[in-house]
């Protein structure tokens, strides 16, 4: 008896630790997102699991009761060998024990198999997803279909395949224990209750098979046996009627099968087993094969131009690329000094790594970023203190600015200070891979953050993140909070989990305050008939930008700008959760001029461009430039541009025809505006290969000049003008220390190439001088205003280096001149 007691308490303790466990994970998680504003969001992933998972239950129980109470109908007693003292007996298990064992291992099977679902997202977008209100040709299937239900539907036949194989094994072995079925005499002997319940599960199987087939003919769409998975004439005109037809032919025969195995016809049953498998053979392998010959016709590709067709305009819509805003090289493009005046001397790559060189004590964090200041474009790093200076509670974060057109004597980097962010940062507590919580005393209440105020928060989150420290001492106080999740990439994929992070987690430094700046897509493997694409490390049918999300690296609070175009996937979100989205016009002006440009995304889209081609002005056929094998950095990652005529941080990514002649230009702009454009040249451009053999002569000259060696080669980038494309490259020397020092730089314009220390200087320009750009009333207002708030930070710190740098801000600020 103690035994069994023991047994007992054991068994009570763990369901108590892990419901414990569980129940404080659902409080820690529902307040987390109360605390953010997102709880209509917490409720829809709820209830949208809850019904997945109770589905799944329901079908999964009631298929593996069916099946076990089958088996157990086939035994007619069940004895226990028992033993009491020296006396050994058996012991008949009653029905009554049998059949509640059947419904608790039902039960259990049910929960096991239900806990695997998780796509809530496709569950909520089937019953509210905005539809598409466009079809593929070939189904006349609205794309919501496709993108909203093919997805949910392909993973419940992987589900209900893995079900009937775990149950027909299961029943199987259980059959095997019984004398229903057993090996004897070198023969199989199988009763008439198992042959009847493995004809069912026969014709289970076949029903399944019958659904992958209709799956398949919808794959065929996405998997074409064309180039690069495109639908060819074969996949149209034979592929997907046999792969009907295949579906059709596998429900009949599950009838059959299970018909004629019920009645003992085993022979019948498995004839027409063979005969569907050598017909799914036959139709699979031999007939594309056979028929390809009559489908193809003598001029292969004149049939398969339709398709091509057909592919581009799916392709185009997937990537967005119809909403591409265009415009001639003469209307839209700058004069060549301001193209030249924005742009910067160091490329991508070497940026980085000059910014990148920090001080002792210090890493960067997140990515490189770049603004404008002063009409200048500026790069700049965060720099998070380790080692000792990391101990402080809130320890001050550095910024590395670079001025991204200048070098100094020797060609090195030339810091810069921004006077209107003031003081370095404090209090990040938010930032890129941030690893562990945070418990801080928040009298402010600022930080978005559960407060530890009552025994029951306390409790919770000490059994959720195993601490009990959390339980009293300073957790006590009713001002201490508790900060969760504390990268940004975690609080983003929380909030806003149905879309796709950008590759950068860019930092905003703005009024003594530091914002990460990540990029959203709402992205599907699921668009049919569209040429598949890598982003972010995954194939995808679909791009579509959404938006960006901003997170306060103080506060953590979250909150994101919609992009105008996202189309109805997105939309469907926004629609559903409008909270978590927000308007331009809620954030200051000079805030959204410093986000950062969407490249990602632009990259995707100039790559559809180049594969799809623009409709009603060019075809497909054109290509991105590759990287050269004399430089070290890749043209995929370019350099940001301040376009002077939009007074915006751009990215600009060239497009080259089959001929590597310049064909245009594909233009994302920072802020909050969105959008991009196609600028094509008012001519046949120049060739690549021609400006990257100009760039090297010329460089090569002036190393033979000045007797230099051989220097590292940055990435070739293209800027539009009002007199055609030019092309820039910089050379670099490598210091000991890694950090690379500007050589020479080079341009090459329809006049030839030329060279000089800096891109100024290489065109012949004189040097800029630094104009105040005009502002409104309603920004120099703001303006003012954000100054004035950082003098009286300033002086509260104590900190008169950032007083002194906000006062020759607000000097600067009143001597510029007034926008008409």
């Amino acid at each position: 008896m103690s035994r069994r007691w023991l047994v007992l308490v054991i068994v009570t303790a763990a369901i108590v630790l892990v419901a414990g466990r569980i129940l404080s994970s659902w409080y820690v998680d529902y307040n987390w997102f109360a605390i953010n504003g997102a709880t209509r969001l917490w409720w829809v992933k709820a209830i949208n699991l809850s019904l997945l998972r109770t589905a799944a239950f329901l079908v999964a129980s009631m298929f593996a009761f069916i099946n076990l109470f089958a088996v157990r109908s086939s035994v007619k007693s069940l004895r226990m060998p028992r033993r009491l003292g020296n006396l050994e007996f058996s012991e008949e298990v009653s029905a009554r024990i049998l059949n509640r064992s059947v419904l608790a291992m039902s039960v259990v099977i049910g929960i096991l198999f239900a806990l695997t679902h998780n796509d809530w997202m496709s569950m909520d977008l089937m019953r509210h997803g905005l539809p598409f209100g466009e079809t593929d040709p070939y189904f006349r299937m609205d794309l919501g279909t496709w993108l909203y239900q093919l997805p949910l539907e392909s993973t419940a036949h992987t589900w209900s395949m893995v079900v009937l194989i775990v149950m027909t094994v299961m029943v199987v072995f259980l059959y095997v224990l019984t004398p229903s079925l057993r090996w004897e005499g070198g023969q199989l002997h199988v009763s008439g209750h198992v042959r009847r319940h493995l004809s069912v599960l026969a014709g289970v199987l076949l029903l399944l098979l019958a659904w992958g087939y209709r799956l398949d003919a919808f794959d065929l769409l996405r998997f074409g046996t064309g180039p690069a998975g495109a639908l060819s004439a074969l996949d149209h005109k034979i592929g997907i009627p046999a792969n009907l037809t295949l579906a059709m032919l596998a429900v009949a025969s599950a009838v059959l099968v299970t018909w004629t195995g019920w009645i003992g016809q085993t022979r019948v049953a498995f004839v027409t087993i063979t005969v569907m498998l050598l017909a799914a053979l036959t139709v699979r392998q031999a007939l594309p094969a056979v028929a390809g010959r009559f489908v193809t016709a003598s001029d292969a590709d004149a049939q398969e131009q339709s398709y091509r067709g057909i592919r581009n305009a799916y392709s185009r819509r997937a990537y967005a690329v119809d909403a591409i805003e265009r415009a001639k090289l003469s209307d839209a493009a700058p004069a060549l000094a301001d193209a030249l005046r924005g742009a910067s001397l160091w490329d991508q790559e070497s940026m980085r790594r000059v910014v990148s060189g920090t001080q002792p004590g210090a890493r960067p964090n997140g990515a490189l970023g770049w603004h404008a200041q002063d009409g200048r474009l500026v790069a700049f790093a965060l720099e998070q203190p380790v080692g000792p200076q990391s101990v402080e509670s809130l320890p001050a974060w550095g910024i590395n600015r670079v001025a991204a057109d200048v070098t100094d004597d020797h060609g090195g980097p030339v810091t810069r200070e921004d006077a209107i962010s003031g003081a370095a940062p404090r209090g990040v507590l938010v930032h890129d891979s941030a690893t562990t919580y945070y418990v801080l005393s928040d009298t402010g209440r600022r930080v978005v953050a559960r407060t530890l105020d009552s025994f029951v928060s306390r409790l919770a989150h000490a059994w959720h993140l195993q601490n009990p420290s959390l339980l009293g001492g300073r957790a006590s106080d009713a001002t201490t909070r508790l900060l969760l999740y504390r990268d940004v990439r975690d609080r983003i994929s929380l909030l806003y989990p149905f879309f796709a992070q950008g590759k950068r987690v860019t930092p905003v430094v703005w009024r003594d305050s530091v914002y990460w700046a990540v990029h959203l897509y709402a992205t599907s493997d699921w668009y049919p008939l569209s040429t598949p694409q890598q982003f972010v490390g995954r194939e995808v049918r679909s791009v579509q930008h959404a938006g960006v999300a901003i997170v306060n690296g103080h506060t953590g609070r979250v909150s994101s700008i919609t992009s105008p175009r996202a189309g109805p996937m997105a939309e469907s979100w926004m629609l559903r959760f409008p909270e978590l989205f927000s308007d331009p016009s809620m954030f200051d002006m000079s805030f959204l001029t410093r986000l950062p440009p969407a490249t990602d995304g632009a990259l995707i889209v100039a790559q559809a461009l180049a594969s799809s081609g623009m409709r009603g002005e060019f075809d497909a056929r054109a290509h991105l430039p590759g990287q050269l094998s004399d430089s070290s950095y890749t043209p995929a990652d370019p350099a940001p541009w301040f376009n002077r005529r939009t007074t915006s941080v751009s990215v600009v990514i060239p497009l080259l025809d089959p001929t590597d002649e310049i064909r245009g230009v594909v233009i994302a702009q920072g802020g909050s505006d969105f959008r991009t454009r196609w600028i094509r040249g008012d001519s046949a451009g120049p060739r690549w290969s021609q400006v990257a053999t100009d760039l090297q002569a010329a460089s090569d000259s002036f190393q033979a000049g000045e007797r230099a060696t051989r220097p590292l080669a940055g990435a070739i980038r293209i800027l539009p003008t009002t007199e055609g494309f030019i092309a820039l490259q910089t050379q670099y020397v490598i210091r000991p220390d890694g950090i690379p020092q500007v050589l020479l730089a080079t341009i090459a314009t329809n006049r030839g190439a030329r060279t000089g220390r800096t891109l100024i200087e290489a065109a012949g320009l004189p040097n800029p001088v630094v104009v105040e750009l005009p502002v409104s009333p309603d920004d120099f207002r703001k303006r003012v205003a954000a100054l004035y708030e950082s003098m009286r930070e300033a002086m509260r710190k104590g900190d008169w280096a950032a007083l002194g740098a906000a006062y020759d801000a607000l000097g600067r600020l009143l001597r510029s001149p007034p926008q008409p």
